[in-house]
């Protein structure tokens, strides 16, 4: 017999498409989830005018290719310096490291798939272009060469899609980016090391952040301070406080407007007065920040009852019962119980969750459960006379044997 309280099992679900407005420039980009990754399927276009002193961005959309056609930043997004593009992506979303990307890369299996369906050279034949399987979209935007003036000298426009990543080398020391290439079989890593005076410029490509509680983001925010002092500020936030705020949207919306002004404010010069103004406008809007998320009388709040969690749990159970199975053959006779902490949102999906504790021995079996948990949603919750809906965290055994 097989009896369990499962959790768990690998999503082979079709790519999920979607879009997002960058809040900075009311720009709107399309987006599309790859593998349980969210990832912008355009490149960036958001203007940074200098950081540090330094010039950061191409300082138009259009720009000129090795072919002589020019193409708009709808296409291609902007340029950027390494240092830029580390604070270019907005609230929510990052730059990607090179383990995201080699994420996609490994699930893609060849660049084919995630190459755009016109626009790449030859090389040789048969064509470069690709047939976009997943909907990533990649450009062959290729790069450019930046002198101190800031002007661009485009290179490989047709031939490689490059992508900044936040990952840094120190010998030599450089910043790593991705690369794909005509020939399918062409993508990878490579660093650009900066020369004094000249600076490797690529496009951007922002990730979304994991989803965790609006609490552990307003305290990392308010960990430091817009002006980079050595002296660091320091947020009274418990985990989970935001969340249970009487005013959840008002409580996220506060916190990701401060940190949209955090990440503006260095993008100024050091000592400036525009980061001074900026610094105090970001301080402003952190105590509006901590206003908004601090709990409110409990009495007037509404939580997601025990008894409705337990249906959807059983519900869901039995759909996980093929994994056990498969790593029952793998492994015959393994047994054992998982205790499983999560965050159920309002709108019922699961925003974190974690292994509280497992006696199964079998820790790949056991990150397949948290992968197909993290998925489940227990539906909207709504609350009758005014009262303010809170989150709820749970934590639930799933016991597994023959």
């Amino acid at each position: 017999m097989f009896a369990a309280f499962l959790c768990a099992s690998v999503s082979f679900a079709a790519p999920q498409k979607g879009t997002m407005t960058d809040p900075r420039d009311e720009k709107t980009y399309k987006t599309i989830e790859i593998d349980g990754q969210v990832w912008m399927a355009e490149n960036l276009a958001l203007e940074i005018t200098e950081v540090n002193g330094n010039p950061a961005s191409t300082n138009e959309c259009l720009i000129l290719g090795s072919n002589g056609k020019r193409a708009n930043c709808k296409k291609y997004g902007r340029y950027y310096s390494a240092l830029a593009a580390s604070i270019a992506c907005p609230d929510d979303w990052h730059l990607p490291s090179d383990a995201e990307f080699k994420k996609l890369l490994n699930y893609a299996g060849n660049s084919i798939n995630l190459k755009s369906k016109n626009g790449w050279n030859s090389y040789p034949q048969p064509s470069g272009n690709g047939n976009d399987k997943y909907g990533f979209n990649a450009q062959p935007s290729g790069g450019c060469i930046v002198a101190q003036d800031g002007i661009c000298a485009y290179m490989d426009e047709g031939n490689y899609a490059y992508f900044w990543t936040s990952t840094m080398q120190s010998n030599p020391e450089g910043a790593v980016y991705a690369f794909l290439g005509a020939p399918h079989a062409d993508y990878g890593f490579d660093v650009a090391p900066q020369k004094k005076g000249i600076w490797m410029w690529y496009p951007v490509r922002c990730i979304q952040d994991e989803k965790k509680n609006v609490g552990d983001g307003l305290a990392g925010l308010l960990s430091g301070n817009a002006n980079d002092n050595d002296q660091k500020e320091s947020a009274d936030f418990n985990e989970g406080d935001a969340t249970e705020s009487s005013s959840h949207d008002a409580c996220k919306a506060a916190v990701a407007k401060a940190k949209n002004t955090y990440n503006r404010c260095k993008t100024f010069p050091k000592e400036s007065s525009e980061r001074s103004l900026c610094a105090k406008k970001y301080k402003e809007e952190k105590e509006n920040a901590e206003k908004a998320c601090t709990i409110k009388d409990a009495k007037n709040t509404c939580g997601r009852s025990a008894e409705n969690i337990m249906e959807v749990v059983r519900q869901r159970t039995p759909g996980l019962r093929p994994i056990y199975n498969k790593f029952l053959k793998q492994r015959p006779g393994f047994q054992g119980q998982i205790s499983m902490k999560f965050m159920i949102a309002l709108g019922g999906e699961i925003v974190s969750i974690s292994i509280a504790s497992s006696t199964t021995g079998y820790g790949e079996f056991d990150n397949e459960i948290k992968t197909a948990v993290s998925r489940w949603n227990f539906g909207e919750l709504k609350c009758d006379d005014g009262k303010i809906a809170t989150v709820k965290t749970v934590t639930i055994p799933f016991t597994f044997y023959e």
